[in-house]
């Protein structure tokens, strides 16, 4: 089962088309006003000829153009090719290979004096990202295997790049699970600028 990936809602923007968990191939894009460059050049490459199964999309948090990207683009592609669509919270993509299993929480900047977490148990528990206080921040990673950060990948501590093989794994057990979602349903999450 081929599932093509798209995540364009931070820098670097990544692309990958799996075979079920197996990922074919996968590129990173860079993100900004460079994306637009790249991304259709390789999604040429990167779409066989037969075409896919199933198109997932990272639905932020994220710039407001970047996750728009990503999800027109998807829908396009859903759209022509007449199949569903899966989406993934974005910051998943950023959970390093090393962290296979366990409980986790990403944290990122949502802007205006509040954070965003994204936490779950890995592989397949994950929740929706929320918005915290910093001052609550404490609470949330008390029982916590592995803490990603924004910040973490910006300086270096961790590689800043995707992790395309967690979100085949966590596509393929969506649709196992039948969670797909049709194009209208996909719902967005922004960064406040």
């Amino acid at each position: 089962m081929k599932i093509l990936i798209i995540d364009t809602s931070r820098d670097p923007a990544f692309l990958a088309l799996t075979d079920g968990e197996e990922v074919l191939s996968s590129a990173v894009l860079e993100g900004g006003k460079k994306l637009s460059l790249s991304l259709f050049s390789t999604l040429k490459v990167f779409l066989p000829k037969e075409g896919v199964d199933v198109v997932a999309v990272g639905v932020g948090p994220g710039s407001y153009i970047g996750v728009r990207t990503a999800a027109t683009v998807a829908q396009a592609i859903s759209y022509a090719q007449s199949i569903p669509m899966l989406s993934f919270p974005s910051p998943l993509a950023y959970i390093p290979p090393e962290c296979k299993e366990g409980s986790f929480a990403f944290i990122g900047d949502a802007k205006m004096g509040e954070l965003y977490l994204l936490t779950g148990d890995l592989p397949d528990k994950i929740s929706t990202p929320t918005l915290i206080a910093p001052s609550d921040l404490h609470t949330h990673l008390e029982t916590v295997d592995w803490v990603v950060s924004e910040e973490s990948l910006a300086n270096g501590a961790l590689p800043p790049t995707p992790n395309p093989s967690l979100i085949a794994s966590y596509c393929y057990q969506l649709w196992l699970k039948g969670e797909q979602i049709s194009r209208e349903a996909l719902s967005l999450t922004y960064l406040r600028s």
